[in-house]
């Protein structure tokens, strides 16, 4: 499940290269 959650978080950072940061609390806010 842990791994699961990581390559979405790589994912997302790859689609939105210009959004790291807003993509990251997004899906740092999903997991907590």
């Amino acid at each position: 499940m842990k791994r699961k959650m990581k390559d979405n978080v790589t994912v997302s950072i790859e689609s939105s290269s210009g959004n790291v940061d807003s993509v990251i609390s997004m899906n740092w806010l999903e997991l907590f």
